[in-house]
C-alpha cells in the first residue's frame, strides 16, 4: 500500500527544519567565530568556573556568583540581539542566539573539561558549571520574554543605515541625569544600609560590600559605557556633538561617559570610605573597607579605559560591552573565592565597640 504523497510531504518536514536549523546554526558559528566578542565571552566563562571551582570550601556566595556570571557571559555573547527580533523573524533570532550562546556554554565546558582532567573536586566543578551555563541559558530566556513585550521590537527601520541616528536620539532623550535620577537615589540608599550592615552590624559579611557595589556598577555604568561606544549612529553622534559648541558630554558620547562613570564611582565608594575611617587599622584586614575601594576604583578604571579604547579604536559595541563584562566576571569570581569561608574579619569594629560621645544632660 503505497502512502499518499501529501502525508509523506508532512512526515518529511520536521525533518527538513531541523537540516536548514543546524545549517544556518553552522553559519551563524562560522559568521560569530569573526566577532572578537565570542571569543572573550568563551575566555571570560572559563575563567569563571576555573575561579569558582577552586574556590574552598564551597559556599552559598560561590553559587550566587556562578549565577550572575552566567548571566553576564549571556548579556556580552548576545550583544545586540538582546533587543530580540520581531514576529516574522522569531525562528531566525532563536538560531542566531542559540549561535552566539554556544560560545559560552563552550566555555565552560571546556574549563570543566580541564579541570576534571587535573582532579579538581568533580562534584565542584560540575556544580559550578552547571550553574553558569544555566544561569546563561535563562537570563537569554528572560531577554526574549522582554523583548516579546516590547513594542515594535525587532522592527527592520532600527538596522537601516537611513536610521543610524535613532539609537542617539533615544539616549540623547533618555540619557541619566547628573545624579538625581531614581537609580542613582536607589544606589545611595542600598549602599548605606549595605555599609551599616557589612561594617558595623554584621562585620563577618564585611567582603559583601564590594559584591553590593559592583551589582550597582552593572546597573549604573554598564549601560552608559556600552552606549559610547560606535556602531551604525558612530557618525551621527559625532555630528551632533559637532554641532553643539560648549555641549560635549552629551549623553551617549565618550566624555559624558567617563563623567557618568567616574559619578558612579564615587557613589558606590564613599559609604566604604566613611567605613574605613571609622575602622582605623583593621580596614587593611582581609575584607575590610579598604577591599571595596580597591575594587570599585579597580573597575571604573577599567572601564573608564575600555571606553576610551573603544571609541580610538572605533571598536563595536558588542566588543566593548564584553571586554567590560569580561571584567566583571573577574571581579565577581575573585570576590566570591576571597569571601567562600564567611571568615570574620579580625579586629573589625562593631556599634558596640564605636566610642559613644559624651551626653550632657541639663535639668
Amino acid at each position: 500500500m503505497r502512502v499518499p504523497l501529501d502525508r509523506r510531504r508532512r512526515a518529511g518536514r520536521p525533518l527538513i527544519a531541523v537540516r536548514q536549523t543546524v545549517a544556518v546554526l553552522a553559519i551563524c558559528l562560522r559568521v560569530d567565530a569573526r566577532r572578537p566578542a565570542s571569543w572573550i565571552a568563551a575566555a571570560a566563562a572559563a575563567a569563571a568556573v576555573v575561579m569558582l571551582a577552586r574556590a574552598a570550601p564551597p559556599s552559598g556566595m560561590t553559587d550566587t556568583a556562578a549565577g550572575v556570571c552566567g548571566g553576564l557571559l549571556a548579556a556580552a555573547s548576545l550583544g545586540s540581539l538582546a533587543g530580540g527580533g520581531g514576529c516574522g523573524e522569531a525562528e531566525r533570532w532563536t538560531t542566531r542566539v542559540l549561535g552566539r550562546l554556544a560560545w559560552p556554554v563552550a566555555g565552560t565546558a571546556a574549563a570543566c573539561v580541564w579541570l576534571l582532567a587535573t582532579g579538581v573536586a568533580p562534584r565542584e566543578t560540575l556544580r559550578i558549571t552547571v550553574l553558569v551555563a544555566g544561569a546563561a541559558v535563562m537570563a537569554v530566556m528572560v531577554f526574549r520574554l522582554v523583548a516579546w513585550r516590547r513594542p515594535g521590537a525587532g522592527a527592520r527601520e532600527r538596522h537601516d543605515v537611513r536610521h543610524a541616528g535613532a539609537a542617539f536620539s533615544a539616549a540623547v532623550g533618555h540619557g541619566p541625569p547628573a545624579v538625581r535620577s531614581w537609580p542613582e537615589a536607589l544606589a545611595m540608599a542600598t549602599t548605606l544600609v549595605a555599609m551599616a550592615v557589612c561594617y558595623f552590624l554584621a562585620p563577618e559579611f564585611a567582603a559583601w560590600y564590594a559584591g553590593v557595589a559592583v551589582a550597582w556598577f552593572v546597573v549604573l555604568g554598564v549601560p552608559v559605557a556600552t552606549t559610547a561606544s560606535g556602531d551604525a549612529d558612530a557618525l551621527a553622534r559625532r555630528d551632533l556633538v559637532r554641532t553643539c559648541v560648549g555641549r560635549p558630554r552629551l549623553p551617549g558620547t565618550t566624555a559624558h561617559a567617563l563623567a557618568a562613570i567616574l559619578t558612579h564611582a564615587a557613589i558606590l565608594g564613599w559609604p566604604a570610605v566613611v567605613a574605613a575611617v571609622l575602622w582605623r587599622g583593621a580596614a587593611w584586614t582581609s575584607g575590610g573597607p579598604i577591599l571595596a575601594i580597591l575594587v570599585v576604583a579597580s573597575l571604573a578604571t577599567a572601564t573608564a579605559v575600555v571606553v576610551w579604547g573603544a571609541d580610538a579604536c572605533n571598536a563595536t559595541r558588542d566588543t566593548a560591552a564584553a571586554v567590560i563584562v569580561a571584567l566583571l566576571v573577574a571581579v565577581v569570581s575573585g570576590l566570591a573565592t576571597a569571601a567562600a569561608g564567611g571568615r570574620p574579619v579580625a579586629g573589625s569594629p562593631s556599634l558596640r565597640t564605636l566610642p559613644s560621645p559624651p551626653v550632657n544632660i541639663r535639668c
